[in-house]
């Protein structure tokens, strides 16, 4: 008797907790209305703080809060792979891109971005209280410091520095050299020169050296010309007189006065 009545108690008292979790726990479409806020609630803070980029600080509460909405909602199966476009998650994987793709999870690391803004208004605090003229002699080591800081996070992080951080040194960047002017830069026209001389020296080079050839060539067809052909032809030397063929021994050799004499006789017989 003692052991059914303890028995019925325990059976009670589990439908009792059973019926109690169910109405503590929100239903799946409650769910779903309540990440639609939050995920609206991140798209108001985003495009408020968008210029300048202020996502990271004012909308890390807001993004936390619709990245835990959407791990409770997770549990609903209905709402996911349903169909093709599968909005739910594609909703939040866009909305998370945005937090992903300005490296805001590297902003808490290590402190940097309340240390670098610490060092961004104690440069600005330098520029408003100094004088326009003498703005850059006595603010350069804060920007200096600066600027050193923001290279040494964007060469450890590998680039991925935070966004907010980025877009802070990019403004502050150009108001120093365009709006205070204080990075007057002097070109140094050495290597500048030097190349345009040599520019311009290749006609002249090329001109010269070429009219030097010229001469040259003329000069050399000349000598060429004046050497006359007729005196360079080599006389008949003593082996060659002296050598002659069997043909030109035989022929009898007649000097020109005998021919006069034969042919004055036969001139006379005839007449």
């Amino acid at each position: 008797m003692f052991q059914r009545l303890i028995l019925k108690l325990y059976l009670i008292l589990q439908a009792y907790a059973f019926a109690t979790k169910l109405d503590t726990e929100p239903s799946c479409p409650k769910l779903l209305a309540e990440l639609g806020d939050f995920q609206k609630n991140l798209v108001t803070c985003v495009t408020h703080n968008s210029v300048p980029v202020q996502i990271c600080s004012n909308c890390k509460i807001v993004y936390g809060n619709m990245t835990k909405q959407y791990q409770r909602l997770s549990n609903c199966s209905e709402y996911f792979d349903q169909d093709r476009l599968n909005l739910i998650p594609t909703t939040q994987n866009l909305l998370s891109s945005i937090w992903s793709k300005a490296y805001c999870n590297e902003c808490d690391q290590d402190d940097a971005l309340q240390k670098y803004t610490d060092k961004n208004e104690e440069l600005s605090t330098c520029i408003n209280k100094t004088a326009n003229n003498e703005v850059c002699a006595t603010c350069l080591h804060l920007y200096r410091d600066l600027n050193s800081y923001f290279t040494s996070l964007n060469q450890r992080y590998n680039g991925k520095v935070c966004f907010e951080m980025q877009d802070q040194m990019n403004r502050t960047r150009n108001h120093w050299s365009k709006g205070l002017k204080c990075c007057q830069r002097k070109p140094k026209l050495t290597y500048f020169t030097i190349a345009l001389a040599f520019v311009i020296s290749l006609p002249m080079i090329f001109y010269t050296s070429s009219y030097i050839i010229t001469i040259q060539r003329e000069n050399n067809h000349g000598t060429l010309h004046d050497e006359d052909p007729l005196l360079n032809v080599p006389g008949p030397t003593a082996s060659t007189s002296s050598t002659a063929t069997p043909g030109a021994t035989s022929l009898p050799t007649t000097s020109s006065t005998n021919l006069n004499e034969t042919t004055s006789a036969i001139s006379k017989k005839i007449f």
